[in-house]
């Protein structure tokens, strides 16, 4: 038999006058070879020597002395240490939005449009992301959008004046805009600015929606006088939001299924300073 582990080397010691089978049998090795009970019984020769109480013992063989018997393991002390480093650019690479698993290669322009989101992206000192718009062109060469946007807002009152519930429902959602600081009234002093955009409006009811019934749409692709909307000049970027069918199927993955609706999710990117005269309302 053979130890599991190595033992105390002061075992060796207590046979030293006696001639072993195996010499080495404090040492946890491999086994050599295997004998059964037909050949081990007529290799012994029954005596038997004892060293104490506790303590390993030898049985005489043809072979020599074999030990066994109890004895206490010995387990070396082993130091460890183990080193694990993250470098920056690993982290880094963890929040980039090509991280993400593409189900198609980008094209040339939502590559362009990831990499200037990238450069000129920021936080404010709460957090939240400030973005620059992506133009594609110069936003100059958009034309007179204002008066387009007076006759829309005159015809949405004159229909909203015939349901006053749906009335109260658009004014209530401009003014939670104002109150939460998602929009800003302009100074006067700008109102005549050339550079800029005014966004026709319009409603949306859903009465199936359990948070927002009525909902604002703006509209971007409004054309100026010049034949081009905002919606024009700007990139369009790669589709960052999963696909439908891959939801659908790992939906039945767990016993209960949640849905959630996030409210005013896209309204907490800011727009840097310098575009927000391309995102005007009356």
């Amino acid at each position: 038999m053979l130890p599991h582990q190595n033992l105390d080397l002061s075992y060796s010691d207590l046979f030293n006058d006696h001639t072993l089978a195996d010499p080495m049998f404090h040492k946890s090795s491999q086994v050599d070879i295997l004998l059964g009970i037909d050949l081990t019984l007529p290799l012994l020769k029954g005596q038997t020597l004892s060293m104490g109480e506790d303590k390993p013992f030898a049985v005489r063989s043809e072979l020599g002395w074999v030990i066994g018997g109890k004895a206490s393991s010995f387990s070396p002390t082993l130091h460890v240490n183990n080193i694990h480093l993250v470098s920056d650019d690993l982290i880094h690479k963890f929040w980039e939005l090509d991280s993400v698993p593409q189900t198609h290669p980008l094209t040339s322009l939502e590559r362009s449009c990831e990499e200037y989101f990238k450069e000129t992206h920021s936080r404010d000192k709460d957090g939240r992301y400030i973005v620059r718009l992506p133009f594609n062109s110069c936003p100059t060469q958009l034309g007179q959008s204002k008066q387009t946007a007076i006759r829309r807002l005159f015809s949405i009152e004159h229909h909203l004046s015939c349901d006053p519930e749906k009335y109260n429902r658009y004014r209530q959602f401009m003014n939670e805009c104002l109150k939460l600081n998602h929009m800003i009234v302009v100074p006067e002093s700008e109102l005549d600015k050339p550079n800029s955009y005014y966004l026709p409006h319009h409603a949306v009811l859903r009465d199936s929606s359990s948070t927002t019934k009525l909902r604002v749409v703006f509209d971007g692709s409004c054309k100026t006088s010049s034949g081009h909307s905002l919606n024009d000049c700007l990139m369009v970027g790669p589709r960052v939001q999963p696909e439908l069918f891959p939801i659908l199927i790992q939906f039945r993955v767990f016993q209960v299924a949640v849905c959630a609706d996030v409210e005013k999710m896209f309204r907490q990117i800011k727009v840097h300073e310098d575009d927000v005269d391309w995102q005007r309302i009356l």
